[in-house]
């Protein structure tokens, strides 16, 4: 009796243990499994001196997917029976059966494909991930690049489609363009003319560019989140309006930095020379600065003395614009070199309504600065702009302080202070 209870008793503790043994194991190969993907060499329709790229994107590409572990790549070396028996290398023409053939030799789930066209400076691969079970396209990019380039920018495609193979996050970006047809580019990799619609990338930031002859460049990023789908609506400026000349009047509030100068108008006229996004112009302005001084008079107290800068100036403006591709506002900013003329007068009154000036004296003085902006609509014949600048005079200025000592003899003395001010204003430019 008690052996039998003792052998029921292993049995029970066999059957118990193989059964977590199993459960485990089926977890396991549940919780492993991996979608099998087989890589194909491409399809050679270029120059003989990009063939070997038929075979070397794609061990590139291997390696780049080795590294995702929810892929299990099927290796290159059997790929070579598989690719001789159903001539994809040869025709680059599959078939629905083709297709499952092929899966069915390599024991693959998805298959990768491709062709290379051109020539080593202008080379175009195509690729495609194709699911063995239905013949569906997963996935397809065109890659345009250089010799030197293109097997990186394979390798980023090959990103892309790996993460839609495992399930990863991944995202969808539309580009549609004013004006249309324009080419675009995601990440370097090409992805054809606009309207780009639901083109697939994985989570994250990428980089935009679209192109167009006779039209600027657009760049600039997107962030796209797991299964969110981004729109992008770029606007490309025609160079024409980068090569144009214009004329512009201004005028705008003098703050200097100096307490012995007052705050006034300074009004001004620029002509000007598009080039690209440079733009240079030369400029003339006016503007009658105020620095009265107030002189202490043993007999009469305080006296305030009239006195004013005529400010002249010419100068250089080189200015850089930091967005062409804004439609409506083009902000922009710039260097200022030129030439200032100050003449110091002072009034001098011999009764209640008349008046004349004296001139003191000139001042001529070469000066630096930086402005900044926006135009206003400016790919219009007419455009409006807001303009701020801070200029700098590298020489301090002389000027002649009056005072008094002694009843009716005024004494001078030579102060030195600095030129330096700000201004902010605007005005309007039309282009011809």
């Amino acid at each position: 009796m008690s052996r039998r209870y003792f052998v029921l008793t292993l049995l029970t503790i066999l059957c118990f243990t193989i059964n977590i043994y199993a459960q485990k194991d089926q977890k396991d190969k549940k919780t492993d499994k991996k979608t099998i993907v087989a890589i194909m060499n491409f399809a050679n329709y270029g120059d003989a001196n990009i063939k070997h790229l038929a075979k070397s994107i794609p061990e590139s590409i291997s390696s780049t997917m080795a590294d995702i572990k929810e892929i299990r790549l099927v290796e290159r070396a059997q790929l070579g029976q598989i690719v001789n028996e159903i001539t994809l290398e040869q025709t680059g023409l599959v078939d629905t059966g083709g297709i499952e053939r092929a899966g069915k030799i390599a024991k693959a789930d998805v298959l990768i494909l491709g062709s290379v066209s051109g020539n080593s400076f202008n080379v175009v691969v195509t690729i495609k991930a194709v699911e063995v079970a239905t013949g569906k396209l997963v996935s397809g990019k065109v890659v345009t690049g250089t010799l030197e380039n293109i097997v990186q920018l394979s390798n980023q495609a090959a990103r892309t489609f790996a993460a839609i193979i495992a399930g990863a996050g991944v995202g969808m970006i539309s580009v549609s363009t004013n004006p249309p047809q324009a080419y675009v580019f995601i990440d370097g990799v090409g992805v054809g003319n606009s309207p780009v619609v639901e083109y697939k990338v994985t989570a994250g930031t990428h980089r935009v560019l679209v192109t167009k002859d006779g039209y600027t460049d657009y760049e600039g990023t997107v962030t796209v989140e797991d299964k969110k789908h981004e729109k992008l609506t770029p606007f490309l400026a025609e160079h024409k309006y980068f090569n144009r000349s214009e004329v512009l009047l201004g005028v705008s509030y003098l703050v200097p930095l100096s307490k012995e100068l007052q705050n006034s108008v300074y009004y001004y006229a620029q002509y000007g020379q598009s080039f690209d996004r440079i733009i240079l112009s030369f400029e003339v302005g006016y503007s009658n600065i105020k620095h009265d001084q107030d002189i202490d008079m043993p007999l009469l107290g305080t006296v305030t003395q009239e006195r004013t800068y005529e400010y002249l100036a010419g100068l250089i403006h080189v200015k850089v614009r930091l967005a062409p591709n804004w439609k409506y506002v083009s902000p922009y900013a710039g260097g200022i070199l030129g030439w200032s003329y100050l003449a110091d007068y002072r009034t001098n009154k011999s009764g209640r309504y008349d008046s004349d000036s004296q001139k003191l004296s000139n001042i001529n003085t070469w000066a630096v600065g930086v402005s900044g902006g926006f135009l206003i609509l400016p790919y219009s014949k007419l455009s409006l702009f807001v303009d701020a600048r801070y200029m700098y005079y590298p020489q301090k200025i002389e000027r002649n302080d009056y005072f008094q000592n002694t009843p009716g003899q005024l004494e001078t003395k030579v102060e030195k202070y600095n030129l330096h001010f700000m201004t902010i204003g605007g005005g309007a430019i039309y282009y011809f």
